[in-house]
């Protein structure tokens, strides 16, 4: 039923993942530059050479490569160069933070990287850090750096000198409808304790990171949350399949399945477990609940539209975010996935209004 991702790509997963020896076919030149656009596409390039390495020692190339690969092969170094400079601004930054009192926690990127079996080939990007602390204190942080702070509902950007792009965290996530909200922050709270005490030495220095049962939540929070804000790309959904590998107990299973109850994220998660299923190929001992491909369909079509972050959807007009188009835009675009998840999708323009005066009181009207 993945007919949404070209068949060359899908076995190239496959291939990456060791479940596919290789491909049915000798590929062209140009097969391979659209498998390189589309592992760019989806930002995986690093983690799908493990499947061109696979390839080209079944098709025993070595001098004869097509062009293509020695840019793939680039990229490929360049990123595990990029990864280790995160790792150590990741410590930086966090040592930081420790030195003027907070406690902090690194949340998703090189996190979630330490689930892979090679962590260097993920693609990074900035670096969000959950701060321990009101939002009053971490904002008056964050005034050291930026003169005028723009904070949202969970987060607040704070370029330092050891990194620029960095997201300080109130709060982990959200959901629109309030109720659930109410209940995931109180989850989050819950969790608070345990995730601030798993310091661990990282990147030349030292850092804090979640745990798997935490994790297990957030992450396909996270992904969630992403389809109805900017889109998701298949990296996010390869994060939570490492997540997945590493495997629970049936007690951990239901505790995750309770959670995603209260917050009414069943059907999400049983759409997520079709993908993980059918395109990554991940046993059904794994999966939290079983799968549901009608559902499953149409979010692996979102992905596939979407492209990592949503870079890639048309109906996104970014050059209007904050502009009264975009939001029309926004809830317009969303109203596609009413069907699927209604309650989201109905408390969507009531959270962006009220988001806007609690933009207000702290300081920052949304312009």
């Amino acid at each position: 039923m993945t007919d949404f991702l070209p068949d060359n790509f899908r076995a190239l997963i496959r291939i990456s993942l060791g479940l596919q020896p290789h491909f049915d076919h000798l590929l062209t030149e140009g097969e391979w530059r659209a498998l390189y656009e589309e592992a760019q596409r989806q930002s995986l390039l690093g983690v799908l050479f493990e499947g061109v390495r696979t390839e080209m020692a079944w098709q025993r190339l070595e001098d004869d490569l097509p062009g293509v690969i020695y840019d793939w092969m680039a990229e490929m170094l360049y990123l595990e160069q990029q990864n280790g400079l995160a790792d150590a601004a990741v410590a930086k930054v966090y040592a930081r933070l420790r030195a003027e009192g907070f406690r902090a926690c690194i949340l998703k990127g090189q996190g979630v990287a330490r689930y892979y079996p090679e962590p260097a080939r993920r693609q990074c990007g900035d670096i969000d850090v959950w701060v321990d602390a009101p939002p009053r204190r971490v904002l008056a942080f964050v005034r050291r750096f930026v003169p005028r702070p723009h904070p949202v509902y969970h987060n607040v950007a704070c370029p330092m000198p050891e990194f620029e792009e960095i997201e300080l965290h109130f709060r982990p996530s959200w959901l629109y409808n309030p109720l659930r909200n109410r209940r995931l922050q109180r989850w989050f709270d819950a969790c608070r304790a345990e995730q601030f005490a798993r310091e661990q030495p990282f990147g030349g220095g030292a850092a804090c990171f979640p745990t798997l049962r935490f994790d297990r939540v957030y992450i396909l929070l996270h992904i969630y949350r992403h389809v109805f804000a900017e889109g998701i790309g298949l990296r996010q959904l390869l994060d939570y399949y490492y997540i997945l590998r590493q495997g629970c107990s049936e007690a951990e299973r239901e505790e995750a399945l309770s959670v995603f109850r209260r917050l009414g994220l069943l059907p999400f998660v049983a759409a997520l477990m079709f993908i993980m299923q059918d395109l990554f190929g991940l046993e059904e001992r794994f999966l939290l609940l079983p799968p549901d491909a009608e559902r499953g369909a149409f979010l692996l079509a979102e992905v596939a539209q979407a492209g990592n972050f949503g870079l890639y959807d048309k109906r996104i007009d970014r050059a209007a975010r904050g502009s009264a188009a975009a939001f029309f835009r926004h809830l317009r675009r969303n109203l596609a996935f009413f069907s699927q998840y209604p309650s989201e999708v109905f408390w969507t323009p009531w959270w962006k209004i009220w988001h806007l005066f609690w933009r207000k009181a702290h300081g920052h009207w949304l312009v």
